[in-house]
């Protein structure tokens, strides 16, 4: 008497074990691939409140850090830092909607939005901008200019009479 089930013979094996339970039929997949309902780089990411994370995360598509993480951050999508999260390295991502806490500058192609939980201490440049009361950020602030505007504002920054140093408005320096 052999203990072995005879596997080279697969309804042998299915007619041992009645199950009730059914697969459905495999689906076609569509026939044009961009008509899905979710564009393949949008699909979003969590990564959860409980998570630590060391070293650097690369990504296409939507993400959400409620969690901490020690690197860098480059995304191809818009990232969503919660309250809560807590972030020790660079950023780069579409648009980013901060509202935890990050150490190290931040790029953004489009837009950064602080909320009032939010808290910068690094460099941040985008396109735009959109600070809520509240928020706190420790750094220099580029936004709103092209890079060709950018490097031409650089050269023509005004000279302080009388000798006075200039303050940085986004330092307290």
């Amino acid at each position: 008497m052999g203990i072995w089930k005879d596997l080279t013979n697969p309804t042998s094996f299915a007619r041992q074990h009645d199950t009730a339970f059914e697969f459905p039929a495999p689906t076609e997949p569509p026939a044009n691939p961009s008509s899905s309902l979710v564009p393949v780089n949008k699909i979003a990411s969590v990564i959860g409140p409980g998570v630590v994370i060391e070293g650097q995360i690369d990504g296409r598509g939507d993400m959400r850090i409620c969690g901490r993480i020690k690197g860098d951050i480059r995304v191809q999508g818009n990232l969503v830092i919660d309250a809560g999260a807590r972030i020790l390295g660079a950023i780069e991502a579409e648009d980013i909607t901060l509202g935890g806490e990050v150490e190290g500058n931040v790029v953004a192609a489009g837009q950064v939005e602080l909320l009032d939980t939010g808290r910068l201490i690094g460099d941040l440049k985008a396109k735009f901008l959109s600070a809520a009361l509240g928020s706190r950020l420790r750094g220099k602030v580029e936004f709103g200019l092209a890079e060709t505007e950018s490097k031409s504002a650089e050269g023509n920054q005004p000279s302080c009479q009388n000798g006075a140093q200039a303050h940085s408005a986004s330092t307290g320096e």
